[in-house]
């Protein structure tokens, strides 16, 4: 990521419409990666949470069995 946005980083002495242009670009690339991250965090999280439900249930010896009232 830094090395993207240090690439798109205008330099001093371009034109103001060339340095506006590229800082647009990197605000626009780390707002897309900002985004992307929290993303997959979320992901991440549920999918810590679920197995550590299953560790739990499998330290205890719980079977997770159908009840008799949810058959077909």
């Amino acid at each position: 990521m830094g090395l993207a946005v240090g690439a798109l980083l205008p330099s001093a002495s371009a034109s103001e419409f060339s340095r506006r242009t590229r800082l647009s670009l990197v605000v626009v690339l780390s707002a897309i990666v900002l985004f992307a991250s929290a993303a997959a965090t979320k992901r991440l999280r549920a999918g810590v949470t679920e197995l550590a439900s299953v560790q739990r249930l499998l330290a205890g010896g719980t079977t997770m069995k159908p009840s008799p009232d949810c058959s077909n």
